[in-house]
């Protein structure tokens, strides 16, 4: 009789959804430029738009040294690192974000984001705020199944109810914002909520910062955790690329996601590129 393995994967997608703005993929060696060792100087957008994000200065670099799922992630220490993007300086009124990360911190943490001194002038972005992870948007109400922190100035956060979205594990955040409409949160592909979102529109001409919070040079809020890979579109995404985005996540860096789980060979099921 034969043996019958069962896997996920044929749900795997080997690519995220086309049409990215930003891309950061902690597994591709081929992104980074390194200062010594594993110091990461620069690491390369994928995305084609050439928004690669550097930090000259070695003090302040992170270390592509973690491991998560046997692939490479990116440590910042929570103490000085963080790099700026280059020719990112486009203000999105609608957008889709997707981060794979790990915080060993339950402080206000930065993961992404871009605004300049006041956030009146705060666009997209990722927080952890008291051990949950925060997808940031503006002029939010109206929660379902979320819970909204106001930031002042319009700007908000929002994040489901539930452990989903706790630090101390490898965590999945979608957000993806309609303008002048909705926001809707997920976590692990799964756990949805939402809120009505008002105008989303500022004017500020900064580019964004992984690992920390810039206000016009003042930095605060730093990382201390893995960014395993980050993904911006700058647009709504429908729930098929969506979909698309998140089986790629899922089935690449695992996690607690015992669907993506192979039986048989003990492990989660990623197929990399040809």
């Amino acid at each position: 009789m034969p043996i019958i393995g069962i896997t996920a994967s044929s749900n795997i997608n080997n690519r995220p959804a086309s049409g990215s703005a930003i891309w950061l993929d902690a597994s591709d060696a081929s992104t980074f430029t390194f200062s010594s060792g594993t110091s990461v100087s620069e690491w390369r957008d994928k995305s084609g738009n050439a928004r690669h994000f550097s930090q000259a200065t070695a003090t302040n670099q992170p270390s592509r040294s973690g491991t998560r799922n046997s692939l490479s992630t990116v440590v910042f220490d929570g103490t000085t690192d963080r790099m700026q993007a280059t020719n990112a300086t486009t203000n999105y009124t609608s957008w889709s974000l997707f981060v794979v990360t790990f915080s060993n911190s339950s402080s206000t943490q930065r993961i992404f984001g871009k605004r300049n001194a006041s956030t009146s002038d705060e666009t997209y972005g990722a927080v952890y705020i008291s051990s949950k992870l925060y997808g940031l948007a503006r002029n939010l109400s109206s929660a379902t199944n979320a819970t909204l922190l106001d930031a002042s100035g319009g700007f908000w956060g929002i994040t489901t109810n539930g452990s989903s979205a706790n630090t101390g594990a490898l965590r999945l955040m979608t957000h993806i914002v309609t303008n002048s409409v909705d926001t809707k949160v997920r976590y692990q592909g799964a756990n949805d909520g939402s809120a009505t979102a008002g105008s989303q529109t500022v004017t500020n001409t900064v580019n964004p910062w992984i690992g920390a919070l810039n206000a016009s040079g003042s930095f605060s809020e730093f990382f201390n955790g893995e960014i395993a890979e980050l993904i911006l579109y700058g647009s709504a995404l429908n729930d098929e690329a969506r979909n698309t985005t998140e089986n790629y996540l899922k089935g690449k860096w695992g996690g607690e996601l015992d669907e993506f789980y192979d039986i048989v060979c003990g492990r989660f099921n990623y197929q990399p590129e040809e």
